[in-house]
């Protein structure tokens, strides 16, 4: 009797059935359906040799973590709170409760955010964070100088200028980092740098959140903290905006795919799991250990490798100059 026709009946008998896949002789997967009339369905998928993986027509409730106590409060009251304008100008809360929610917990985690100006989201840093490791700002400018007066136990202060290797050095001396946020000089080609700086720096799991794209798109000439925007705007160039910029490194996600293993943009790019675009923010995702290790395999090559060749010519030329550091490299 084929698959097909045992799946169905099994359907219809409330019985369990077993799904055989085989490639080149070997089992690749093998599943296990069970059905009762009137319940969902629950399939158990087996891959070969070790890897499992469990799941249901429903989705289940996500399990408590037992780090977390129960009178934890809302990234959005945190951050209304603190005043910051993450959320009365930006509503970046939107995207935070969802991003953050999965780091509150972890034990000894590290966050560094670049610009902090008046110290208002460290303090959300530490509200929302039960037990950080390290909650780091990286202060600039004459704007900041009273930053220091704002910073409670769990936070801590660096001056350094995001656009100087000196400082990306520092910051990967003293990483890596569970989550890195560039709330700094606004300034596009310093905001291309500092990811080309810090992505290796990130650890597996972690996340790399750019606020603020919208200078971006502002007028050719436009001013902000003392730097002038350079060739912005909505046509603009990678090699002037941090958006194009991404948007190139976002096509590295269809290596496997494509079969097409030198699709790289920048370095340590395949590790990146997954890009999300918000509201005038972007956030890139590490892939975990484990999901490095389970990637998909390479494909038959059916794009054009010559095409894909020309394209990262041009895509690379457009790159920062950024100095090698091995130290938190992944």
């Amino acid at each position: 009797m084929d698959a097909k026709l045992s799946f169905f009946l099994g359907f219809l008998l409330g019985t369990t059935v077993t799904l055989t896949i085989v490639k080149s002789g070997a089992v690749i997967w093998t599943l296990d359906v069970s059905y009762r009339i009137g319940e969902q369905v629950d399939v158990h998928a087996k891959q070969s040799p070790s890897q499992e993986l469990s799941f249901r027509s429903q989705e289940p409730c996500k399990q408590k973590n037992p780090a977390c106590p129960d009178n934890l409060g809302s990234i959005t009251k945190a951050i209304n709170s603190s005043g910051s304008d993450k959320l009365w100008f930006h509503h970046y809360e939107r995207y935070y409760e969802r991003w953050l929610q999965d780091f509150r917990c972890k034990r000894g985690l590290k966050l560094v955010e670049i610009g902090a100006q008046h110290g208002r989201s460290l303090k959300v840093w530490s509200d929302i964070f039960v037990s950080p490791k390290t909650i780091l700002g990286v202060a600039y400018g004459k704007s900041a100088q009273d930053v220091e007066k704002a910073l409670g136990p769990k936070t801590s202060v660096m001056w350094g200028d995001q656009s100087k290797n000196t400082t990306m050095q520092e910051l990967i001396k003293r990483g890596p980092w569970d989550i890195i946020i560039d709330d700094g000089s606004h300034y596009p080609p310093h905001m291309t740098f500092s990811l080309f700086s810090l992505w290796r720096s990130v650890n597996p799991g972690g996340l790399y959140i750019i606020e603020d794209l919208e200078t971006n798109y502002w007028e050719h000439g436009t001013k902000l903290y003392g730097y002038v925007m350079q060739h912005t705007g909505i046509n603009a160039t990678a090699q002037y905006s941090v958006v194009r910029k991404i948007e190139q490194i976002t096509q590295v996600l269809m290596r496997y795919h494509l079969g097409a293993e030198n699709l790289s943009v920048m370095p340590g790019d395949d590790r990146l799991c997954s890009v999300e675009w918000g509201m005038n923010l972007v956030k890139l995702r590490k892939c975990t250990e484990a999901e490095y290790e389970t990637h998909p395999r390479y494909k038959r090559k059916k794009a054009s490798l010559n095409v894909i060749n020309e394209w990262l010519i041009k895509a690379k030329s457009t790159n920062p100059f950024v100095a090698k550091s091995s130290k938190g490299a992944s």
